[in-house]
């Protein structure tokens, strides 16, 4: 399980609630870690890229390029 929390979340509230819970219980192994600061509502982007369908159809992201100019493109934001 990965969870992102605020800076402001206090970790050991959460690590204390995830103990409490009957399919986890006391001692389960986890690991907390502080991200660096991101343009979040940006870094998903980076993991989409164009798609093909069939011979000539292609689904991009409108950040991206088209990979074939003469096929059937259509263009997502």
């Amino acid at each position: 399980m990965i969870g992102l929390f605020d800076a402001e979340t206090d970790m050991n509230d959460v690590v204390a609630i995830l103990e409490n819970h009957p399919l986890l219980g006391a001692g389960f192994a986890h690991k907390i870690e502080q991200l660096e600061d991101k343009d979040w509502e940006r870094e998903w982007m980076d993991n989409f890229h164009p798609m093909r369908f069939g011979e000539r159809l292609w689904i991009c992201p409108s950040w991206r390029d088209v990979p074939d100019e003469n096929a059937v493109n259509v263009m997502l934001d």
